[in-house]
């Protein structure tokens, strides 16, 4: 008997609140509750729509619909031009890619950060206006703080995520790592020279480019910028990474955007000045 009085004596007591209020008002805050979430969930997947789609606010004639589709693109493109610390940059007009890209270097992460980053600011925004607009006793500020934390932590680690990745597609395209096409700029104009991905047995520009030892890294002091032409680089397979070199028709070196500089083949020089002489 002493033992179960020691053993009800180490049992935790849980408190019994006892509501005090009419059920109907308890009915009520359920029903608001259902249909606050439901709310908040149908604004964020919507807002999440609108965000995906929010660059087409140039275009936008109809103004609150241009200003519905703004927010969560300039809250994007603020976000990454606090984060660049420099100038957004792409490759020049007669390539791929455009001036304005977030990755120039990584076409698809620039993508992503432009389209996809927007999407979650536009879940973020139009979901927080469905969450204030909800019943303030059940949605209450405390709630929201933690309501924006959770997209502010999803959006940092998306975009961490995207300048990771760019990070190791920088440094692939500085190793000129698995190039496959080459946009040769002239005077004139310009011509486009690309790998054959399915019948890789008549490669001319790899074979050129990657013969013997390939390119080889050299010191700067051989450069002579005034006489260097740019020259756009596609890698990848699929075209995953993209830079904007510089190179020497005569002394056969090409720069990287990083400063690298390598001595290339006397096979590659061969192609890229016949592409050349098309346009001079």
């Amino acid at each position: 008997m002493a033992e179960h009085e020691e053993m009800r004596e180490g049992q935790v007591e849980i408190p019994r609140v006892v509501y005090e209020g009419k059920d109907e008002e308890l009915k009520e805050q359920v029903v608001h509750y259902e249909k606050g979430t439901r709310r908040i969930v149908l604004f964020t997947v919507l807002g999440l729509l609108l965000g995906w789609f929010s660059y087409c606010y140039y275009g936008a004639d109809f103004f609150p619909l241009k200003v519905i589709l703004a927010v969560p693109y300039k809250l994007s493109e603020c976000l990454h031009q606090a984060l660049h610390g420099e100038e957004l940059y792409g490759l020049t007009g007669l390539g791929m890619f455009g001036r304005d890209a977030f990755f120039p270097q990584a076409p698809y992460l620039s993508v992503l950060a432009e389209y996809g980053i927007s999407a979650l600011f536009g879940g973020a925004v139009y979901g927080s206006l469905a969450y204030f607009t909800g019943d303030k006793r059940i949605f209450t500020l405390s709630g929201y703080v933690r309501f924006g934390c959770v997209w502010a932590a999803v959006i940092g680690v998306c975009t961490s995520a995207l300048f990771g990745m760019n990070a190791l597609q920088v440094s692939r395209n500085n190793h000129l790592t698995d190039l496959r096409g080459m946009f040769v700029i002239g005077d004139s104009g310009g011509r486009g020279f690309y790998a054959d991905y399915w019948e890789t047995e008549n490669n001319r520009l790899q074979e050129t480019f990657y013969e013997g030892n390939g390119p080889e890294e050299v010191g700067a002091e051989v450069r002579e910028p005034e006489q260097e032409r740019e020259l756009d680089l596609i890698f990848g397979a699929h075209g995953e990474g993209a830079m904007l070199a510089w190179i020497h028709p005569e002394k056969g070196y090409l720069v990287t955007d990083q400063g690298k500089v390598y001595q290339m083949t006397d096979a590659f020089m061969d192609l890229y000045r016949e592409c050349l002489e098309e346009w001079l």
